[in-house]
C-alpha cells in the first residue's frame, strides 16, 4: 500500500530552519566586518527569495493534497505543484539573481567610492 504525504507547515518550517542555518551562520560570522555586507546581504536575499517561492508551491501542494490526496509515489505530480508553472519561476529566479548580480555591482561601486 502506498503512502500519502504529509504536508504540515511544521515540516517545511522544519526544512527551512535547517537550511537557514548558512545564512545565520553567515551573519553571526562577519557581524563586525564592514567589508563582506554585500555577500552577507546577496545570501540572505537568496534564502528568502526560496523561502517565499517555496512557500507559495507548498500551499499549492497543500490546497490540492486536501482535493485529492497525493501519493508519495508521484513525483511528477508533487514537483509540479511545488515548482508550479514555468514562466513564473523562471521570472522569480532570474529576478532573484538580477538583485543579487545589483547588489554585488552596488556594493562594488561603493566600495570603490570610500
Amino acid at each position: 500500500m502506498t503512502q500519502t504525504l504529509k504536508l504540515s507547515w511544521t515540516r517545511f518550517a522544519f526544512c527551512f530552519a535547517v537550511i537557514g542555518i548558512v545564512p545565520a551562520l553567515l551573519i553571526t560570522s562577519n557581524i563586525n566586518s564592514r567589508d563582506s555586507w554585500a555577500a552577507t546581504a546577496a545570501v540572505c536575499l537568496l534564502f528568502l527569495s526560496l523561502v517565499v517561492f517555496f512557500s507559495l508551491g507548498w500551499a499549492r501542494l497543500r490546497k490540492a493534497n486536501a482535493a485529492q490526496p497525493i501519493l508519495a509515489t508521484e513525483t511528477d505530480r508533487i514537483r509540479r505543484l511545488l515548482v508550479g508553472p514555468f514562466v513564473p519561476a523562471a521570472v522569480w529566479f532570474a529576478s532573484t539573481i538580477l538583485a543579487i548580480i545589483a547588489l554585488a555591482v552596488a556594493s562594488a561601486l561603493l566600495g570603490r567610492a570610500a
